[in-house]
């Protein structure tokens, strides 16, 4: 039997799409189980069902919710921790092909810093309960500007 040779297809570009697409359906997936795991608990008063049942329902949904939360991880791994570090490694590409000129490294820094600051702020802004028309009418009154 003749041996064949494989030729290797990169995939690296693919694997944030792939995590995302993956990542949806299955945050929709365990909503739905933890939809059906609140309405078995609050109608299993007037159910008279085993005891092992009742464990059996809990553990599939902890291991639905367990599998979600590693999901989350994966994908933030690969998009949000690998991007800061490809980030910082063009810096250092950079530092090497600008023969090793600080100051244009260090501007860098302080912009891709910057970023990540925002990225941060802008989110847990977000997070406080405002609404899309509270972000729209930020003004200078809060600090700063984006939309006037």
């Amino acid at each position: 039997m003749a041996d064949i040779d494989f030729v290797p297809i990169d995939i690296e570009p693919f694997h944030s799409l792939t995590l995302l697409v993956i990542l949806v359906p299955k945050a929709f997936v365990s909503g739905l189980v933890t939809f059906q795991t609140f309405s078995y608990y609050q109608n299993s008063l007037n159910l008279k069902d085993l005891i092992s049942l009742k464990f059996y329902v809990l553990s599939v949904w902890l291991l639905a919710i367990a599998h979600l939360i590693v999901i989350f991880l994966f994908v933030y791994y690969y998009n949000v921790f690998r991007w800061a570090l490809c980030q910082f490694f063009f810096i250092y590409r950079v530092y090497i092909l600008s023969r090793r000129n600080w100051l244009l490294v260090a501007i860098l820094t302080f912009f891709r810093i910057l970023q990540a600051v925002m990225g941060i702020w802008i989110s847990v802004d977000g997070l406080n309960g405002q609404t899309m028309r509270d972000f729209l009418d930020f003004n200078v009154g809060r600090g700063f500007v984006i939309f006037t």
